[in-house]
């Protein structure tokens, strides 16, 4: 039994091996992540196939949203190579119960799978497309200690390290380094529609643990964001203000 989409199709040998199976169409997901992206995660390892996938797996099985998460990796290529597209971005959750009972179940939120590389145009293209798509509204990470490495086994910095500390000493950050090609290319003073694109997240209780315009907090968090993109220096000067 092996896992692909189209093994996937014959939904009784899975279900008689007592796996949860998605309740949701896999290819309308996949066909409108693709088409307007709101969601988009650095670091595909186990702690987001895991967890952050499968909040987004029982969105969608809930009907509550219909589009998936694109996942990037910065570090093991080999991860989108070898088993995300290897097959076709499904994985296999399995929970141990306290009670000893195992649950297994398919995740197939993740919809698209690519690598953080400049040297690879198709990828790197499609990267900067989902970042300057209007539609898009969180970009996460999920980053062990192991991707805060800085050095070595000689302990020597690593060459993306050095160029950093050379051109942008503000962000020692190898993953976060990878990330800011695709977040400049966001016009500046493009204020956009805010409220249409926030008020989804800001009134995710599941996120947040409450309603945040029914906390009388959500304007004020637009107004934020807002700010920060209101021009050259806008962040700085938005941190300075609000953060003491």
């Amino acid at each position: 039994m092996k896992l692909n989409l189209k093994n996937l199709n014959d939904g009784k040998v899975w279900q008689n091996s007592e796996f949860k199976l998605p309740k949701f169409n896999i290819e309308q997901v996949k066909a409108n992540t693709k088409a307007n992206p709101i969601w988009i995660h650095f670091g595909a390892g186990n702690i987001f196939r895991a967890f952050i996938a499968n909040v987004q797996q029982n969105i969608l099985n809930e009907g509550k949203n219909d589009k998936g998460i694109i996942v990037a990796e910065g570090f093991d290529y080999e991860i989108i190579e070898k088993i995300n597209k290897l097959h076709d971005n499904l994985s296999v959750l399995v929970t141990l119960k306290s009670d000893g009972n195992i649950e297994k179940t398919v995740v197939a939120s993740i919809v698209e799978s690519l690598i953080v590389d400049a040297q690879n145009e198709e990828n790197w293209y499609r990267l900067k497309e989902v970042f300057v798509n209007p539609s898009l509204q969180m970009a996460s990470f999920t980053i062990t200690e192991k991707g805060y490495s800085l050095n070595d086994a000689k302990g020597e910095y690593f060459p993306a390290v050095v160029e950093d500390f050379n051109n942008a000493p503000q962000s020692p950050d190898p993953l976060l380094r990878e990330v800011v090609p695709y977040v400049t290319t966001i016009a500046l003073g493009d204020k956009g529609p805010f409220h249409d694109k926030l008020k989804p997240i800001l009134s995710n209780a599941t996120i947040f643990g409450v309603n945040l315009y029914d906390a009388g907090i959500g304007e004020k968090v637009e107004g934020y964001f807002t700010e920060l993109v209101s021009k050259k220096g806008a962040v700085r000067e938005t941190l300075k203000k609000y953060v003491h």
